[in-house]
Formats: C-alpha cells, structure tokens, sequence
C-alpha cells in the first residue's frame, strides 16, 4: 500500500443522499480501478465529503470517470467526483 492522502470533496448537500460511510464504494474506469481504494468516507460538514484513500500505483494519477457508490433501501446512488 501506497501514501495515504485525502481529496476534499466540496459539494451541495443533496450530491450525498443515500451514501453513507460504511457501505461507500470508490468506483474508477476500468483502466485505473488498481490506482486508488478508498480507506473511509467522513462527512465534516452538510457541503462537503472527504474521502481518505491510498494509492496502489506510484507517481501522479490523472484520473476519469471517478464516482462514490452507496446503496440502501432506496436504491443505488452514485457520486460522480471528476468526468
């Protein structure tokens, strides 16, 4: 394992409904799905999530297509945090 770091999510706080902590799931493009795993998911305010993660792979990652997955009784729900 990797350093671990962590990316400051700001957003309203309608992005997160359903997601919660303990179940999240960090979803990435098939070609960079060994680059990042998410450790924990902390909510430090209503308008933002910060996600604690490690890298696998060394070096900078430009990363696509990165989302939060949750799902509970509503459903599934996903955070899309970069295109």
């Amino acid at each position: 394992m990797g350093s671990v770091f962590e990316l400051h999510c700001p957003s309203g706080p309608e992005a997160w409904t359903g997601i919660t902590p303990g179940q999240a799931q960090l979803k990435l493009a098939d070609a960079d799905q060994y680059k990042l795993k998410l450790l924990k998911l902390d909510f430090p305010s209503k308008n933002e999530a910060v996600l604690t993660v490690t890298s696998y792979k060394p070096g900078s990652h430009h990363l696509t297509g990165v989302q939060i997955v949750g799902t509970d009784a509503s459903g599934s729900h996903v955070v899309t945090l970069a295109p």
